[in-house]
């Protein structure tokens, strides 16, 4: 039995296959989105997602060159970074003794300015 010797060319335009989107399941999911792609989707700036994905901060696809994410990987992401940190309760409310104390200094800070430069 001979063994099939493939050139350059072919297992290159392979890899341009599978690494450009060709999908690899039974479903569009399985399908990974180069960074370019998914920067162009989402609005993030692509070198911060480069960035991001080197560092380990962000869950992705990355065999050889190529780095990508999946739907999936997409939707954690935007998840992990559209969460907001809770309101404290109280927050913006200024009781009317803290107005009028922080008024007081404030014209006591004014009075001082303008006898200096007489």
């Amino acid at each position: 039995m001979m063994r099939e010797q493939l050139d350059l060319a072919v297992v290159s335009d392979l890899f341009r296959a599978v690494l450009t989107g060709l999908p690899i399941g039974s479903t569009h999911q399985d399908r990974a989105y180069s960074l370019t792609e998914v920067s162009q989707r989402t609005g993030f700036a692509e070198s911060s997602l480069v960035k991001d994905c080197r560092a380990g901060r962000l869950a992705h696809v990355h065999y050889g060159d190529f780095r990508g994410m999946t739907p999936l990987q997409v939707a954690a992401m935007l998840q992990h970074y559209s969460t907001a940190a809770p309101v404290p309760t109280g927050v913006g409310v200024v009781d009317d003794d803290e107005l009028s104390v922080a008024r007081a200094q404030s014209l006591r800070a004014a009075n001082r300015a303008t006898r200096r430069s007489a």
